[in-house]
């Protein structure tokens, strides 16, 4: 359901039948940034960071999200295992093998105090 609502939302600001770029407002994309935030903070485990910037295109709005890659791997949803975790490629998503789940833990990278996430830390001290 969260996945519709982000994409139906995303593409309400392209007019699908002449692809005329309708831009957005500061509004709706404060909406979604602040959801797409909530999504990477408690949807998933580890947590995701995600940078934002609003720039002007001929003369209409648009939201540019960058989703950090995470050092920790493999990112999945926190309500299931790891082992529902997914791997994207080009343009499509496919669920990751066992092999492919050690791989990344294998590749994973332990971050350092600077990497961490103040909120992370004060969950493990709690």
């Amino acid at each position: 359901m969260r996945e519709y609502y982000i994409k139906s939302a995303t593409s309400s600001y392209l007019d699908d039948k002449t692809a005329t770029i309708l831009g957005i407002t500061k509004p709706d994309a404060n909406i979604i940034v602040e959801r797409l935030t909530s999504l990477c903070r408690d949807g998933v485990d580890p947590l995701v960071s995600i940078d934002h910037r609003i720039e002007t295109f001929r003369g209409k709005e648009l939201l540019f999200i960058h989703i950090k890659e995470s050092a920790i791997k493999p990112v999945h949803i926190k309500s299931q295992t790891i082992e529902e975790s997914y791997i994207r490629s080009g343009g499509t998503t496919r669920k990751a093998s066992r092999q492919e789940i050690g791989a990344l833990i294998l590749n994973s990278k332990t971050p350092t105090l600077e990497e961490l996430h103040s909120s992370k830390l004060l969950n493990e001290v709690e």
